[in-house]
């Protein structure tokens, strides 16, 4: 059995714009991490010129669009999926526009802080 997680992208009224389940590696320093890479890598704008000089989402429905096509590079392994159900899921992966937060599968919130220091989280996380 694989690690389960879901990925939640929440736009500005904490609407659900994506949820991704993850079958594995699904633990802080596994997709954690590889999410953590994906989040620094990503200027949030409002607005573009096509003339940004870095990565960069315009909003949240963006982000979630480019984190989709980030993960999934083949079949299997990653899905959309009902952001109300239950999946079977260890960890819960929520992207709001200033922070991430990290909840286990009783709730317990891991992690609840900025993208710019998510990564520190998941490096040192205690899988």
């Amino acid at each position: 059995m694989g690690t389960r997680a879901l990925i939640k992208v929440l736009d500005e009224s904490k609407s659900v714009v994506a949820c991704i389940y993850s079958q594995w590696d699904g633990y802080p320093s596994g997709l954690g991490a590889e999410l953590a890479t994906f989040l620094n890598g990503i200027k949030l704008i409002n607005g573009f010129t096509g003339k940004e000089t870095v990565p960069v989402a315009n909003g949240m429905g963006c982000l979630a669009a480019q984190l989709i096509v980030y993960f999934k590079k083949q079949v299997g392994s990653y899905y959309l999926v009902d952001p109300n159900q239950e999946h079977g899921e260890e960890y819960v992966y929520e992207v709001y526009q200033d922070k991430v937060r990290v909840t286990n599968y009783a709730k317990e919130v891991l992690y609840l802080g900025p993208w710019n220091v998510f990564s520190d989280f998941c490096n040192g996380a205690d899988d």
